[in-house]
């Protein structure tokens, strides 16, 4: 596969994750998506470290900190609205491992794809939440092959 003109990750593997981390997440329309990445950029003084266009898919990613941007041009449906958060961990499997006689429940059943897996979880207090792991595809490298988008940094060495 051929990755898309704007795709990056700075990290592109998850599974050394000491923790996990706490993604919000923010929908936009993807014509705005960089625009939207240049203003979180601004706000919270850090770059953007992925933006994944998803072949054969409307949908287009993006983290800046800690702000998942889901640039998309359908409105969120149901399930994504009643989301609270993205968890990213080491790894989906062992995350739900840790999570074996606490009550939680497991609302989506786990989809691998080349660059991770995701599920979704309701834990014990009502809580829904999106479970994500990553890991690096065959032509992947760590880092930007362009920039994000309107005032994001270049990449290092351009």
């Amino acid at each position: 596969m051929t990755l898309p003109e704007r795709w990056f990750r700075d990290s592109p593997d998850s599974s050394a994750l000491a923790q996990p981390l706490v993604l919000a997440r923010v929908s936009v329309r993807p014509d705005e998506l960089s625009e939207r990445i240049a203003f979180y950029e601004r706000v919270l003084g850090v770059a953007c470290d992925s933006r994944t266009p998803i072949p054969g898919s409307p949908l287009e990613l993006a983290t800046v900190g800690n702000v998942l941007l889901l640039g998309s041009p359908n409105p969120p449906g149901e399930v994504a609205r009643a989301t609270a958060f993205t968890l990213l961990v080491a790894s989906v499997d062992a995350h739900l491992g840790s999570l074996e006689g606490t009550g939680a429940e497991v609302t989506e059943p786990v989809a691998t794809e080349p660059m991770g897996s995701r599920t979704r979880v309701r834990y014990p207090d009502g809580t829904l939440v999106e479970v994500i792991d990553r890991r690096p595809l065959p032509e992947e490298q760590a880092g930007r092959t362009a920039p994000a988008g309107p005032g994001a940094p270049a990449a290092p060495g351009q």
